[in-house]
């Protein structure tokens, strides 16, 4: 079963494409809802999304946890984020994880 998190607005996505840009990111998943936030681990294979109602994430764990959505060749891992996380515009270096 998808995440062991409490159902929120924040998808955790793993499996992603090898140097998969953010503008992708945004261009694919914004087809399952309204992004308000999106942050790209690259080196992880991984993002997390920020979605603008806790409907919108939960269907898309439930429905796109193991498959592979339009305009990736490979099957992905989607799961709610861990909570509380937040982070500015500089990337990485501005995120504050474990907050609250």
């Amino acid at each position: 079963m998808a995440g062991m998190t409490e159902p929120s607005e924040r998808v955790y996505v793993g499996g992603l494409p090898e140097g998969i840009s953010e503008e992708k990111l945004k261009s694919i998943f914004s087809a399952y809802g309204t992004l308000t936030d999106l942050k790209n681990m690259a080196a992880k294979k991984a993002c997390i999304l920020v979605f603008g109602s806790m409907g919108e994430a939960k269907w898309v764990v439930e429905n796109l946890d193991g498959n592979m959505p339009e305009g990736i060749t490979t099957p992905v891992n989607v799961s709610f984020a861990y909570g509380g996380a937040t982070w500015g515009k500089g990337g990485a270096g501005g995120a504050t994880w474990g907050k609250g």
